[in-house]
């Protein structure tokens, strides 16, 4: 279940400007359905609108419950190497920084397979 947390930030967040069914399909892998189109919808409009990502996300998990088909994840992730840029020259728009809370849910589908639904960034310290 942890590791499709961290595939989920591999693959969402890729700098690559790829954005086809093939990127569509390995996103679907790791997310539910509801976020998979929030997300691959979003990036086709930041790449419309000149912005593309850079970096890499690095996922710190602090804590995991699961109950059933259902689990709550808890990251102090690091983006402090990641950020948006601008399409065109590359240059960065701004950096993440490397304390950032995180809240995830996932969920175990009928095909046994875990995925995210949901992530929140609810400020504070991590």
């Amino acid at each position: 279940m942890e590791r499709t947390y961290r595939d989920f930030w591999r693959i969402t967040w890729n700098s690559t400007t790829e954005r086809g069914a093939g990127w569509d399909a390995e996103v679907r892998r790791v997310t539910g359905q509801e976020l998979a189109d929030q997300i691959t919808s979003r990036a086709r409009e930041q790449l419309a609108g000149g912005i593309r990502l850079y970096g890499a996300v690095m996922a710190r998990v602090s804590s995991v419950q699961i109950t059933g088909d259902h689990a709550s994840l808890q990251d102090c992730q690091d983006m402090s190497l990641a950020g948006q840029a601008d399409l065109a020259s590359g240059k960065p728009r701004n950096v993440g920084v490397a304390r950032n809370l995180v809240h995830a849910t996932l969920s175990k589908g009928p095909d046994g397979v875990w995925r995210v639904d949901r992530v929140e960034f609810p400020g504070g310290e991590c």
